[in-house]
């Protein structure tokens, strides 16, 4: 799950006391709940909003006193987590939350994710005065604009601190190695076999916290596509549905390598079978993850015999030019 601020509800907020008093209570729940602050993502571009008498946030902020100020600036500044750090991409990236253009703000990238199959939620201020309220859901973000829609995402929101603390404490601790990462998404994922050259290519490498994120992210839709695999000898109806989803398409999270990297980097993209060590297998489908670019390489089509995908390689991407 990743909840994304909702920027848009700042709008309209009637002193700089409100401010002062949402944001208290929004960093001490950050401080309380450190899931909060690993899954409560904020725009780059948060602190351009006109939140008071339209003025830039950032201007807002800095007339706090001192002493509210230094988090508030760190995190919007500094720290983040920032969507535009690994944000979805898509076909007509325009997105409106009302008559707002959201594209590059939380609802946005919440739509996004949504329409990729991931949980992503919304949080927002609901008490802005002589404005729109936002303290429903879900929230409908348009993507297009509002009068010629090209689809919409019903987006799960709160306005209420205890329960966006109570959504980020349900969630499993984040992976802070890659062998932490490898155990927990072996635990998870019971319809993938993950191979041991994912743990040696992968202890070579820098942590990185966000490919971790992605990894676990594109490793469960994978799974998901697998489930009930060896049931119906073959992927079942919503396997297929979500093949169609995301192997297909301009931004597709899954792709084949083109022909010319097929030839150019074949012996690359062989590697140990991880049911059969000694057998080697073709993997140039993958998940891509773009900053710092990794990638997934996995067994694709799946064999008609196969109950499970085999991912035989994570690691950085193997055909950098």
């Amino acid at each position: 799950m990743r909840l994304f601020l909702n920027e848009t509800s700042l709008v309209g907020m009637s002193g700089l006391d409100q401010v002062t008093e949402y944001f208290n209570a929004l960093m001490g729940a950050r401080l309380r709940s450190p899931n909060l602050s690993r899954v409560l993502y904020c725009s780059r571009k948060t602190s351009d909003v006109q939140a008071l008498h339209g003025e830039r946030l950032l201007k807002t902020v800095t007339q706090m006193p001192r002493d509210k100020r230094g988090a508030i600036l760190a995190w919007l500044g500094k720290s983040g987590p920032f969507m535009d750090d690994d944000r979805e991409e898509t076909d007509d990236d325009l997105y409106h939350l009302g008559t707002t253009d959201v594209t590059d703000l939380g609802p946005g990238e919440a739509a996004r994710q949504h329409q990729r199959g991931l949980d992503a939620r919304l949080l927002s201020f609901a008490n802005a005065e002589g404005k729109v309220s936002f303290s429903y859901t879900p929230l409908c973000v348009v993507q297009g604009f509002p009068d010629e829609p090209v689809a919409t995402a019903q987006i799960r929101n709160t306005w209420d601190f205890v329960e966006a603390k109570k959504w980020a404490d349900a969630i499993d601790p984040e992976p802070d190695s890659w062998s932490d990462l490898l155990n927990v998404c072996r635990r998870r994922y019971g319809n993938l076999v993950i191979g041991e050259h994912c743990d040696y290519v992968l202890g070579a490498q820098t942590f990185y916290p966000a490919v971790s994120r992605r990894v676990v992210e594109l490793l469960r839709i994978l799974d998901e596509i697998a489930e009930g695999a060896a049931a119906q000898s073959g992927l079942s109806a919503r396997g297929l549905e979500m093949v169609q989803t995301h192997f297909a398409g301009g931004k597709a999270l899954f792709t084949d390598e083109s022909g010319e990297n097929k030839i150019q980097f074949k012996s690359e993209m062989e590697f140990a079978d991880p049911t059969e060590p000694n057998r080697r297998i073709q993997c140039f489908w993958h998940g891509k993850i773009k900053t710092p670019q990794f990638r997934i390489h996995f067994e694709w089509p799946l064999p008609k015999t196969a109950t499970r995908i085999k991912v035989a390689y994570i690691g950085p991407k193997i055909s950098k030019k």
